[in-house]
């Protein structure tokens, strides 16, 4: 543990876990794990928790990091993804909803935008969709900003919960001696075989 010294304790578990209740993890013990007891819970490749479908005969790995959030300690939320939105805005709204503990349908003075979450969501999946169906050469991103402009609250929304950092971004305004450079991307390998091989 590199923090020993600041008397940090953390435990890197999986997604998965989140509906497990006994077994090994990590040499981790499942049925010892009191999730309410995390100060901080650091999700990364957050998006697996872009769906929030409710199921009558169990609970989702959703409704309880939902149920965690709610209950024990006041646990924080520090959600990491390249793709928070894969398919809609929803997925986006879904992901806010942990951090907001359900509450995406009130507004938040906080966030300074006129109205909910879930408005200003369904707003811009609105302006995305009239986007899409306009014919190719309209189809510009540059139109799509410029319409997205006249929802400002969803700029504002933005701004004020999420962090967005690129790869040139870190390595211009970062040392990246002391936090490491990125790793360097190999060119993929084509491995052919030969089919007498595979008959053999």
């Amino acid at each position: 543990n590199p923090l020993i010294r600041d008397r940090f304790n953390y435990d890197v578990l999986y997604h998965t876990d989140l509906s497990r209740d006994r077994g090994f993890s990590n040499n981790i013990d499942l049925s010892r794990v009191n999730w309410g007891n995390y100060d901080l819970v650091v999700i990364d490749e957050s998006h697996n928790f872009r769906n929030n479908d409710a199921r009558k005969d169990k609970t989702t790995r959703y409704q309880k990091l939902l149920n965690i959030i709610r209950t024990g300690v006041r646990t924080k939320l520090l959600m990491l993804s390249a793709t928070p939105v894969n398919n809609r805005f929803t997925d986006l709204k879904n992901q806010i909803a942990l951090a907001y503990e359900g509450h995406t349908h009130l507004v938040d003075e906080k966030l300074n935008i006129s109205t909910s979450i879930d408005t200003v969501l369904k707003k811009a999946q609105q302006t995305f969709n009239n986007w899409s169906n306009l014919p190719v050469e309209q189809r510009t991103s540059k139109n799509l900003l410029k319409e997205l402009n006249q929802n400002y609250d969803f700029f504002k929304l933005l701004d004020s919960i999420t962090m967005a950092r690129s790869r040139r971004h870190i390595e211009k305004y970062y040392d990246i001696d002391a936090i490491g450079k990125f790793p360097t991307r190999l060119k993929p390998k084509a491995i052919h075989t030969d089919i007498t091989d595979l008959e053999d």
